[in-house]
């Protein structure tokens, strides 16, 4: 019975988040936990907290950017967000 109600809750989460809610999935992680998005670029990289990884989603916003020209101001505000000097940097730590 508690798998089942772990599989509700998640699928949920994740019907949530493909909505754009990302806080539905905030909401589940304890305060330390580890969060990894792939790749050497701008979004790449690891965050370690609920905080750093509300911080993450809510700078990029990815559920809702639809143009080139938003993902562009989106890469840039990242890099100063998560003091990256170049939007194409390596993977930031957090």
């Amino acid at each position: 019975m508690y798998h089942f109600v772990v599989k509700q809750i998640v699928r949920e989460s994740f019907r949530r988040l493909s909505q754009g809610n990302y806080q539905a999935a905030i909401n589940l992680m304890a305060e330390q936990c580890h969060y990894r998005f792939i790749g050497r670029h701008a979004l790449g990289g690891h965050r370690r907290s609920r905080a750093l990884i509300a911080k993450w989603f809510k700078a990029v916003d990815i559920l809702t950017v639809d143009d080139s020209q938003a993902f562009g101001s989106l890469l840039n505000d990242l890099a100063q967000n998560f003091g990256v000097t170049e939007a194409a940097a390596a993977s930031i730590e957090g």
